[in-house]
């Protein structure tokens, strides 16, 4: 086993969900075994994906294959 956990399943073909949270806790690093499109509205966050750090700015959208830490 790896030392990253593999997090959230994907059951259908795509699925759109939306979340806000104005606390939100640092998230371990983790993977999904699906691509992920993320759109950031706004606030204040930065995004790791294989250990580069992406500052985001409202209206940034991310793209993250499956498989990438």
């Amino acid at each position: 086993m790896n030392e990253y956990d593999k997090k959230g399943y994907l059951l259908q073909g795509f699925r759109v969900f939306r979340l806000k949270d104005a606390a939100l806790q640092e998230i371990p690093f983790h993977y999904h075994d699906f691509h992920k499109i993320i759109l950031f509205l706004g606030g204040e966050a930065s995004y790791i994906i294989e250990g580069r750090t992406y500052p985001l700015k409202p209206r940034d959208i991310l793209f993250v294959s499956a498989g990438e830490i």
